[in-house]
């Protein structure tokens, strides 16, 4: 458990509701919400302007914890900077933050992830199977994808290692090699 709260932010461009198996990502993310309500000081979502349907708000709503930010700026990284202009800012005005979920995956936050850091905040990455950046995982002390949440939702940010390889602490224990 972590003493220092928890910020987090959600490029939906890059992670949207709408894979197939969205309603159990969603179980998930409700559910730690619910769990860790205590430390969570901010959870934002970023989205440009007509990119998210209406159903999906209505469904987002229900969450209550996110707060919406619509970016009405068009263009390549639009939503990008401004996730990480505010991520830099809000960490500016509550330095007590000691770590970042970010919902996102491409490589454009590896700077973000770098200055964070520097200022000893973990951060922890969700994305989907295909828009995860390599070198992004290297940066985070936790990842998961959204179909892995969609796998375990209850309790799958303490069981995400078990699910990416659930036989591993066997070859660890006897050595073998893969």
């Amino acid at each position: 458990m972590i003493n220092r709260p928890t910020m987090i932010l959600w490029d939906y461009e890059n992670v949207p509701l709408r894979h197939a198996d969205w309603q159990y990502f969603y179980w998930g993310l409700a559910e730690y919400l619910k769990k860790r309500r205590e430390e969570i000081l901010a959870a934002y979502l970023f989205y440009g302007t007509g990119r998210l349907t209406k159903e999906d708000q209505t469904q987002l709503d229900k969450l209550e914890t996110f707060q919406f930010v619509e970016v009405p700026k068009r263009g390549k990284n639009a939503v990008d900077n401004v996730l990480q202009k505010f991520a830099k800012d809000i960490v500016k005005d509550h330095p007590e933050i000691g770590q970042l979920i970010l919902i996102a995956g491409d490589s454009d936050y590896l700077h973000m992830f770098n200055s964070l850091q520097s200022k000893d905040i973990r951060c922890a990455l969700i994305s989907q199977k295909r828009s995860l950046s390599r070198q992004m995982r290297k940066f985070v002390y936790y990842h998961s994808t959204v179909e892995e949440i969609a796998r375990l939702p209850t309790e799958w940010w303490t069981s995400v290692d078990h699910i990416r390889d659930p036989y591993s602490h066997l070859f660890k224990e006897f050595g073998w090699k893969r």
